[in-house]
């Protein structure tokens, strides 16, 4: 039964086309690839914000803050500014991958600038995902809390209930937004690719190849979740182990330093290269864990729709 489908059948071509590009090693694959899983391989959070006024700061604070308020504002819009170019980059990158795999021509750089105006286009279609998915929240949420507070005939209870309706709706949300979101990474991407389009246009291609192939769709969607996971949990352990490795080799550096002179600052210098060790080990435990993921859906969308095989 397994054989049927599409996505049982490309895991192994999938694990060997990654083998075959990182093994042997070559240190100038695996840091481009790192480079790329810096942007694309993390994840972002959302703060909950609320609305302050003089009445709502502890004593004193307004008095200490308000000299520095035009330095807070220039830090808050630098951040916003800073997260923007990060987006924009990681969604160019996205296209940039898939260049680099299809080509074998690891440049980041020489595919970057032809790729910009589709990237920017992949993030205005998954901002436009995550305010659709607000709106589909916050107008239930909103009658929810003015039905609430008419029959109660208070804020506080409404307010109790509208928060959980929120969370509740976003729940139900979540799994179909990740599932477009994962879809149009691995797809629809690629289609724009082929086809020169932008996202809503890959869509229009790709839509029509879902709905006949709805089973395999079904499947990839699974099978691809399974395999999120333990590949999560693989790079879990191997990260841990580089961690433990590094950490004790930092520690004891460290430790040695700070009893022979006694120095914050230098224990702080000695510390900084293990610090930054770290980090690289935790790019360089994802290259392959994005590689193959990136090789599974190029080589599932080639089987549902050859001609936008992209891979040789």
């Amino acid at each position: 039964m397994a054989e049927d489908y599409v996505a049982f059948g490309e895991i192994e071509p999938a694990f060997a086309r990654t083998k075959e590009l990182l093994l042997p090693f070559r240190r100038s694959i695996w840091l481009r690839i790192a480079v790329i899983a810096f942007f694309i391989g993390g994840g972002g959070a959302n703060f909950p914000s609320s609305s302050w006024n003089a009445g709502d700061m502890p004593s004193g604070l307004e008095q200490a803050i308000s000299p520095y308020i035009f330095l807070i504002i220039a830090g808050v819009i630098g951040l916003i500014l800073l997260a923007l170019l990060f987006s924009v980059i990681g969604a160019i990158l996205q296209f940039v991958f898939v260049d680099m795999i299809r080509t074998g021509e690891w440049r980041i750089l020489s595919h970057f600038s032809p790729r910009a105006g589709k990237g920017v286009r992949l993030l205005l279609f998954e901002v436009g995902l995550g305010l659709l998915m607000l709106l589909i929240v916050a107008i239930p949420v909103a009658i929810i809390f003015i039905v609430v507070a008419g029959i109660t005939g208070g804020p506080n209870i409404s307010v109790i209930v509208a928060i959980l309706a929120a969370l509740l709706i976003l729940l139900v949300l979540l799994i179909p937004v990740a599932i477009i979101q994962m879809l149009t990474i691995d797809f629809v991407v690629p289609v724009m690719i082929r086809e020169d389009c932008g996202v809503i246009a890959g869509w229009r291609s790709v839509y029509p190849v879902l709905r006949s192939e709805w089973k395999q769709a079904l499947m990839y969607v699974l099978v691809k979740f399974v395999l999120a996971i333990a590949t999560w949990i693989l790079q879990l352990i191997a990260m841990v182990i580089a961690m433990i490795i590094i950490g004790i080799a930092g520690g004891i550096i460290v430790l040695a330093a700070h009893f022979a002179l006694g120095s914050l600052l230098l224990d702080a210098v000695l510390a900084a290269p293990f610090v930054l060790a770290a980090l690289v080990a935790l790019l360089i435990t994802a290259v392959p864990v994005i590689t193959f993921h990136r090789y599974f859906g190029l080589l599932v969308l080639g089987r549902l729709a050859p001609q936008y095989a992209l891979l040789p």
